[in-house]
């Protein structure tokens, strides 16, 4: 059997590790051969995926309970869904690599999470961010 036998010649898969030990998985391909794969839209595939299976998950069980993140910690995950590495936040906020890290595990630690991906799903899905917010951020601060 060979890729050929379905027709698909190009695609990705996303694997989710939940918090017990549980893997779950997406994939998509195309029967379109001359496909180059779009990196942006790989990141939004990977991100919905997240985000649908926190939906249809027990992860989080204690909902009602309301969480709340500093401005701060705020503002370093919505530079974080829009793609960019602890380096290049710690220099668009002008701090240091080291103090993005500390927000980092913060987040992770309030959103009972261990990566950078499922913070940012979480936290849409809490309402504590809105993901088109990093582009007013980086819109706004361009400005001054």
């Amino acid at each position: 059997m060979t890729k050929n036998d379905f027709y698909m010649f190009k695609g990705a898969v996303v694997a989710i590790h939940g918090r017990f030990g549980g893997l779950s998985g997406v994939g998509i391909a195309s029967s379109y051969d001359k496909e180059t794969p779009n990196l942006d839209m790989l990141r939004k595939i990977d991100a919905l995926t997240r985000q649908f299976h926190f939906a249809y998950s027990d992860h989080n069980k204690n909902s009602n309970i309301k969480l709340s993140l500093s401005e701060r910690e705020c503002e370093i995950l919505l530079w974080t869904a829009d793609g960019k590495s602890d380096q290049v936040i710690a220099d668009i906020l002008m701090i240091k690599h080291s103090t993005v890290r500390f927000h980092i595990k913060n987040i992770f630690h309030k959103l009972e999470v261990n990566e950078r991906t499922l913070a940012v799903v979480e936290a849409i899905k809490l309402g504590l961010i809105t993901p088109t917010s990093a582009d007013a951020l980086w819109t706004s601060e361009a400005l001054l």
